[in-house]
C-alpha cells in the first residue's frame, strides 16, 4: 500500500474541530447483534454508564407524475442507534460510542477549551474494535472512515465574524477564496461538496462538505466543514490490525487535507504548533 502525500503537520492551539469521529463497518451477523447486544451492554457499563439511543423513523414516499409527494402505505422502517456516553472528570459528555448491527462508531468531542486529538480516539478504539468483533462473531472489515467536524462561527472562530452576525468565509477557506467576478463579500447560503480520490489502490477518498447549520447566539450565522476520509475494501476484508492500520492513514490524509483546505490567514489564527 503506497503512503499519504508527505508535508509538513502541525497541531493547533485552537483548532475548529468540534467533534472528531471514526467508524468501522462487520460482517456482524445480524441475529447475533440482536442476541449479544445485552451483554455488550452490560461489558461497556462501568466506562460508558449512560445510554442514550437515537432513534431515527424512514418513511417511504413516492412522487406522483405531477411532482407532488405522497406518502405510501409500505410499513416505516425504526433504525436505533445506540449510543453510550463517557463523561469527562467535569461532568460534560465527551466521548460516545455508538452501534448499529454491523456498525462501531466512537465521538470525540472537545469539552469547553479542554482540547483532544486523534490519538485519543484511535487509542479507545483499538481497545474496543478487537472485543466487538469478537463478541458479535465479526472476522472481517469491509470500510474505515474518519470524520472531522470543524464550525466556523462568532463562538469558535471569532477571528472570522464580520458586520451584521456574517462570516468572512473567504479568509477562512481557500475554496471560498479568490471567486471570480465583483463582488462585496460572500453572503449565505453556503453549500458546497467536492470528493477526491486519495489512493485508488487502496481506494482511499475525501470527502469535503461545507453548509450553513443555522443561526447562533446572537443572530450570528454558523458553518460546518466536514472532513471525511475512508477505506473501502469489498474483496479482500481487512482484519482488526489492518483496519487500524488504515484509520491511521486517514488520519494523515485528514491533516493534508486541513493545511491545504484552510488558508494560511485561517491556520495562523488557530495558533500552530510543530508536530
Amino acid at each position: 500500500m503506497s503512503d499519504a502525500p508527505t508535508q509538513p503537520h502541525f497541531h493547533y492551539k485552537r483548532p475548529p474541530i468540534v467533534e472528531r469521529v471514526l467508524t468501522v463497518i462487520a460482517d456482524i451477523p445480524l441475529e447475533n447483534y440482536f442476541a449479544r447486544f445485552e451483554d455488550w451492554k452490560n461489558l461497556i457499563h462501568d466506562k460508558f454508564p449512560e445510554h442514550d439511543p437515537i432513534t431515527n423513523w424512514q418513511l417511504n414516499v413516492e412522487t406522483r407524475e405531477d411532482g407532488t409527494p405522497l406518502l405510501t402505505d409500505v410499513q416505516p422502517e425504526l433504525t436505533i442507534t445506540h449510543r453510550f456516553w463517557r463523561r469527562s472528570p467535569k461532568g460534560g459528555k465527551f466521548l460516545s460510542m455508538r452501534l448499529l448491527p454491523n456498525q462501531l462508531t466512537m465521538n470525540l468531542h472537545p469539552v469547553g477549551k479542554d482540547d483532544h486529538r486523534f490519538e485519543e480516539l484511535f487509542a479507545e478504539f483499538s481497545y474496543w474494535l478487537p472485543l466487538w468483533l469478537s463478541h458479535f462473531g465479526g472476522k472481517e472489515c469491509a470500510m474505515v472512515s474518519l470524520n472531522y467536524i470543524n464550525l466556523i462561527s462568532h463562538q469558535t472562530t471569532p477571528q472570522f465574524s464580520a458586520p451584521e452576525g456574517g462570516i468572512n468565509i473567504g479568509h477562512a477557506l481557500r475554496v471560498f477564496a479568490g471567486l471570480p467576478g465583483k463582488h462585496m463579500g460572500i453572503i449565505p447560503p453556503y453549500d458546497c461538496q467536492i470528493g477526491l480520490m486519495i489512493d485508488p489502490k487502496r481506494p482511499a477518498t475525501f470527502a469535503l462538505r461545507v453548509a450553513a447549520v443555522g443561526i447562533g447566539k446572537e443572530n450570528s450565522l454558523a458553518i460546518r466543514v466536514d472532513f471525511n476520509a475512508a477505506v473501502m475494501k469489498p474483496k479482500p476484508c481487512l482484519s482488526p490490525n489492518q483496519a487500524l492500520s488504515e484509520a491511521e492513514f486517514l488520519h494523515t490524509v485528514i491533516l493534508g487535507q486541513f493545511e491545504s483546505i484552510f488558508t494560511e490567514e485561517a491556520k495562523k489564527s488557530f495558533e500552530p504548533v510543530t508536530a
